[in-house]
């Protein structure tokens, strides 16, 4: 089954990731000036899940690619053309050289390695006539999150609704897969990342064959319990997060592993 994700399943996470939605918006931030104006689009290279619909945010010490496209009208009115420009680019008001220059709108750069630490990136782009438009943008890495998600065996993914909200066990045997949104990976199973899967403080196994995912099966007693997993990046000081999803055990129900 296809997996989509959508920005509403997200929302509805936590109060904290709606302010984030809020605050990084999807559409391209636009410099104006007397001739023109210039689009400046950025994604990150962190992990969001296939057919998402949200941008890739960047969290700390993560690569991130500038996009600028100028719409540059030159002094005789006429649209200025890709050869007439030339890129100047800044990082935190220092021009980067060796990636200015003619043609050159793409910049690909490394957020701050603290959480929350910005990062503001500028570009003159300049026509051979000297008409010149400028525009910038602040980056700020945030902290990347969990989601769980129930794995249903004949719907898939159920991406409408996030596990951490709290879940209640009433089959015989319910799978549950993290993922590790805005850690520096294309795909949940790269092995750089480390998971530890806590049920009430004491470390249990996932699926022998993905380490992102943990089968719970029916018992014999009710009750309530905690489902903690942690995600790391050891070669990351800070890019570390953590998803606790509430469980609730129905009547006849016992250990869940």
């Amino acid at each position: 089954m296809i997996l989509t994700l959508r920005k509403k399943a997200l929302v509805v996470a936590s109060t904290a990731l709606a302010f984030l939605v809020a605050v990084f918006p999807l559409t391209p931030v636009m410099g104006q000036g007397t001739s023109g104006f210039v689009d400046l689009v950025y994604q990150s290279n962190s992990y969001v899940p296939a057919f998402y619909e949200g941008r890739a945010l960047p969290s700390s010490d993560t690569r991130v690619v500038i996009v600028a496209t100028p719409f540059l009208t030159l002094k005789n009115g006429r649209a200025a053309s890709a050869k007439d420009l030339v890129y100047t680019w800044e990082k935190n008001g220092l021009v980067l050289g060796a990636q200015s220059g003619p043609g050159k709108q793409t910049l690909a750069i490394r957020t701050n390695a603290l959480p929350g630490e910005p990062v503001e990136v500028g570009v003159t782009v300049k026509a051979s006539d000297g008409s010149s438009l400028s525009r910038s943008l602040v980056i700020a890495p945030i902290s990347p999150v969990i989601l769980l998600y129930e794995n249903d065996p004949l719907l898939g993914v159920r991406a409408e609704r996030t596990a951490n909200q709290g879940f209640v066990f009433t089959q015989p045997e319910v799978s549950l897969i993290a993922y590790p949104f805005y850690f520096e990976t294309l795909f949940r199973n790269n092995p750089i990342l480390s998971y530890t899967w806590l049920l009430n403080g004491a470390e249990v196994k996932p699926k022998e064959d993905s380490p992102t995912e943990i089968i719970m099966r029916r018992g014999g007693s009710s009750g309530d319990s905690s489902l903690r997993v942690t995600i790391t990046n050891p070669s990351k000081v800070y890019e570390v997060a953590a998803g606790t999803v509430p469980v609730s055990f129905a009547e006849n129900t016992q250990s869940p592993f």
